[in-house]
């Protein structure tokens, strides 16, 4: 069962990051804002910006797919408080990327 939330929890992130990715083509642009609603593509830019400084350890401004990787986690060690290699959805909902807690960190 973990696997499918980690899945889900890294497809979320890695569509935070892509609305916030700058150089986009402007069909690639255009195509993505007709199937997001603004306000949400807005709030996953706003969470990707959040994110960025926790997630770009060399500073680059881009992030790899070993920081990403590294992130994910520790977010996810973060999450599994029981250490059983699993998290419930009540874990998940302490993530980071719905809450706005501090990465790595198990409070606001």
């Amino acid at each position: 069962m973990a696997k499918p939330i980690w899945l889900a929890l890294a497809c979320f992130a890695v569509m935070a990051l892509g609305a916030g990715a700058q150089g986009q083509t402007a069909a690639a642009s255009a195509s993505a804002s007709a199937a997001i609603n603004p306000q949400s593509l807005r709030q996953a830019q706003d969470l990707a910006r959040q994110l960025l400084p926790y997630m770009d350890k060399d500073k680059n401004g881009k992030i790899s797919k070993a920081e990403f990787m590294s992130f994910m986690e520790a977010e996810f060690n973060a999450l599994d408080t029981a250490k059983t290699g699993e998290l419930t959805v009540e874990q998940l909902s302490k993530s980071v990327l719905f809450n706005g807690r501090k990465p790595g960190g198990t409070g606001k």
